[in-house]
């Protein structure tokens, strides 16, 4: 079994209705993020992330970012932010990133910045 790490407030986590489990058969292991900066803490993802032969356990496989946070006020993360998100998952625990990005427009506009650094890139984006 495999799982996601995604923010406790996320739309991933809060609106889409259990897809995640129901259509891709994934769990979720939800994370707090900060309040003021919509932002998953990297102690907290490194402390959840499992990766062993226990059947018991699902293996941590992606994290999950939402650019611009919807239920956290809008908030843009910035990418200074993003960059030491994706050295996290993809260098140093070996996961893929994923960007709920349906407001990723937004996040460019507010960081007035039209740079797109692929040390930052994400495996996948949603846009929709």
């Amino acid at each position: 079994a495999s799982e996601i790490v995604v923010g406790a407030n996320s739309h991933i986590c809060l609106w889409e209705g259990g897809n995640a489990a129901g259509l891709a058969g994934i769990s979720t292991r939800q994370v707090y993020e900060d309040p003021n900066t919509a932002q998953l803490d990297s102690d907290t993802i490194r402390d959840c992330w499992v990766l062993d032969d226990d059947d018991h356990t699902p293996k941590t496989r992606v994290l999950c970012l939402e650019n611009t946070h919807n239920m956290m006020g809008g908030v843009a993360l910035p990418p200074t932010y993003m960059d030491a998100m994706s050295e996290l998952a993809k260098n140093e625990l070996n996961l893929r990133l994923h960007l709920d990005g349906a407001r990723v427009m937004n996040a460019i506009v507010a960081q007035s910045s039209n740079d797109n650094n692929n040390s930052s890139s994400p495996a996948t984006i949603t846009t929709t």
